[in-house]
C-alpha cells in the first residue's frame, strides 16, 4: 500500500492561499512593532539596565524590527521585479534579479546582526570556495549561521546557490516568493513519502548550471544539547553503531545523509565543500541571544574542499565519508574551543616598570 503525500505547497493554489495569510501578517506585525516601538523599546531598555544585560535585549529587539522592515523591503523589490519582467513573462531575467534581491536583503541582515552584536569574522580556506559547481555542506548551530552561505559563498564569490531548506520557511514571504522564482527545494522533514523528497532533491541537482552551487544543512536542524540527546536515544534503539558515532560528536549532530547523497547523485561532477564555523554555537534560540554571550564574539568560518574525482562512488561509502568529514569538523571545533579557553585563562602579559 503506497503512502499518501501531504499536499504540495508549491502548487499555485497552495501558494496563493498561504501568501494571502503570511503577507498581510508580516505587514501587520511590522506596523504594530514600529507603532509601539517607543513603548516597547523603553521597556526593553529598562529591563536590560535592571538585569545588567549589556543591552542584549535591546539589540535583539532592534534586530527583530529590522528583520520585519527588511522583509517588507524585500517584498517590494520582488514586486518590482515581477512587474518589470512583464508580470513574470521573462522568467530568466526575473531569476537573475531575484538572486540579486535575495543577496541584497540577506546582506543587510548580516551587516545589522554583525554590527549589533559586534561580531568579528575571519575566514579560513576562502580560496576553496571556488570553482563551481560545488555542493556546500554547512554546519547548522545558530539562528545567525543561516547567513553564512549567502555572505561567504554567494556575495563573496558570485556563486548563486540552489538551496535545500526546511518547508517551514515557506511561511516567510520573501523566502517563499523568491524561493519559487529560482531553483530551490523546501523539504518536508517528516515526510510521508521520503522517496518523493529525495527524488525532488536529486532533480534540483541534476539541473545545475555551470557556476552554480548546491547548499544543504546535513544535520537537518540547529544543534542543541537536547537535540543531540534525542538523536542518540533514537539511534540507540534503531542503529547502535550510528548511535555510537552520534555520541562521539560533541558540537554537531550526526548528519542525516539522505539529502546530501541525493545532491551527489544528481550532480556527480560537483566537488563537495564542507562549511564549518566556530563562535556561533550555542545561539540556537532567542533566549541564547538575550544571554549576552554572543556579544563581541570572534567568529571563524572555514572551508574544506574535496574534488568529485576523489569521492566514493556508491551511496553507502558516500554516507560513511560524509559522517567521517563531520567527525573531523567536530574535532576542529573542539580544538578551537580548547584554544579559546586556554587563551582566556592565560594571565595578561606584564612588564616591569623602568628603574
Amino acid at each position: 500500500m503506497t503512502s499518501r503525500r501531504r499536499s504540495d505547497p508549491s502548487t499555485l493554489g497552495a501558494r496563493l492561499r498561504r501568501r494571502a495569510l503570511t503577507i498581510p501578517s508580516f505587514w501587520l506585525a511590522a506596523a504594530l512593532f514600529w507603532t509601539l516601538a517607543p513603548l516597547t523599546g523603553l521597556a526593553v531598555l529598562i529591563s536590560d539596565i535592571a538585569r545588567r544585560r549589556r543591552l542584549c535585549g535591546l539589540r535583539a529587539w532592534f534586530f527583530l524590527g529590522a528583520y520585519l522592515a527588511i522583509n517588507l523591503y524585500g517584498q517590494l523589490l520582488l514586486l518590482g521585479a515581477w512587474i518589470a519582467t512583464g508580470f513574470g513573462l521573462a522568467p530568466e531575467l526575473r531569476g537573475r534579479w531575484t538572486y540579486w534581491i535575495q543577496r541584497h536583503w540577506a546582506g543587510l541582515l548580516f551587516a545589522i546582526a554583525s554590527r549589533l552584536w559586534r561580531l568579528r569574522w575571519t575566514v579560513e580556506g576562502d580560496e576553496r570556495v571556488e570553482p563551481a559547481p560545488a555542493i556546500y555542506l554547512v554546519r547548522h548551530a545558530s539562528l545567525i549561521d543561516t547567513m553564512v552561505p549567502n555572505r561567504f559563498v554567494t556575495a563573496a564569490h558570485s556563486i548563486p546557490l540552489r538551496c535545500v531548506v526546511k518547508r517551514e520557511l515557506l511561511n516567510e514571504p520573501c523566502l517563499d516568493i523568491a524561493g519559487h522564482w529560482i531553483p530551490n527545494h523546501f523539504v518536508d522533514r517528516i515526510p510521508e513519502d521520503s522517496g518523493h523528497e529525495l527524488r525532488a532533491i536529486e532533480a534540483l541537482a541534476a539541473g545545475l548550471d555551470p557556476g552554480e552551487g548546491l547548499m544543504i544543512y546535513p544535520e537537518g536542524t540547529r544543534f542543541t544539547p537536547g537535540k543531540r540527546a534525542r538523536v542518540i536515544a533514537s539511534l540507540a534503539a534503531s542503529d547502535p553503531p550510528l548511535a555510537a558515532q552520534a555520541r562521539a560528536l560533541e558540537h554537531t549532530l550526526l548528519p542525516r545523509v539522505g539529502g546530501a547523497l541525493a545532491l551527489m547523485r544528481g550532480a556527480p561532477e560537483a566537488d563537495v565543500v564542507i562549511v564549518g564555523h566556530h563562535g556561533l554555537g550555542g545561539f540556537a534560540t532567542l533566549a541564547d541571544m538575550l544571554s549576552g554571550a554572543l556579544l563581541d564574539r570572534s567568529v571563524h568560518v572555514a572551508f574544506w574542499r574535496y574534488p568529485a574525482s576523489a569521492l566514493p562512488t556508491d551511496d553507502a561509502a558516500r554516507g560513511a565519508w560524509i559522517r567521517e568529514r563531520w567527525a573531523e569538523l567536530d574535532r576542529w571545533i573542539s580544538a578551537r574551543e580548547a584554544a579559546e579557553a586556554s587563551a582566556s585563562a592565560r594571565p595578561p602579559a606584564t612588564t616591569e616598570p623602568p628603574p
